[in-house]
């Protein structure tokens, strides 16, 4: 099973990850996770087209690598998380990158059992996003922040993975975020 955590820098997606590990590990069932950061390339002149071109073979490999996943090995479940995937490449190429992003609903269709995919897309709102504000995130200019945000809204309800949820934890507690998330998976892979 894979369990692709999406949404703007700074909304719990890491803090989530870390419980859904603890459980699957307390549950004996082999669990990796896959940070798909954004690289940067230097500056040169053709840096959108390469850049473009190096983040489609890298989507590219991820589908490839939830297939993967998504096969037993030696009749056991295993999980895949994937922190912050392919949905954020719809965000991010646009209004950072120069070029769209959306070649990545095109690269869903490699995935053989797509039912097996969840999907978990977290939006909060702005102020509390730019509360938790680390240093880390691409702006922190208010007006890109809220694009980020609208941008994650459409890609958790264009996605072609059916099992594709969007939680707004914004006024909820960690607990109550992580006994959402719970129930949520309990649904889609019991």
């Amino acid at each position: 099973m894979v369990i692709i955590f999406e949404g703007p820098d700074n909304v719990g997606k890491g803090t989530q990850i870390e419980r859904v590990v603890k459980k699957f590990t307390e549950l004996e069932i082999p669990t990796t996770v896959v940070h798909c950061s954004n690289f940067k390339l230097e500056e040169t002149e053709n840096k959108t087209e390469r850049q473009q071109g190096i983040s489609e073979a890298f989507y590219k490999r991820i589908m490839q690598l939830i297939n993967l996943y998504n096969e037993k090995i030696d009749g056991k479940e295993q999980v895949l998380i994937l922190d912050r995937s392919h949905l954020g490449e719809t965000v991010y190429a646009p209004l950072y990158r120069k070029y769209s992003g959306n070649y990545v609903y095109k690269l869903e269709w490699d995935v053989k059992e797509p039912e097996k995919v969840l999907v978990l897309t977290l939006i909060s709102d702005i102020d509390t996003l730019l509360k938790r504000e680390d240093g880390k995130s691409f702006t922190t200019d208010v007006d890109k922040r809220k694009l980020e945000l609208d941008a994650f809204v459409r890609a958790a309800k264009d996605t072609r993975f059916e099992n594709s949820y969007m939680l707004n934890v914004a006024d909820k507690s960690v607990d109550e975020v992580s006994g959402t998330i719970d129930a949520i998976i309990e649904e889609v892979f019991e």
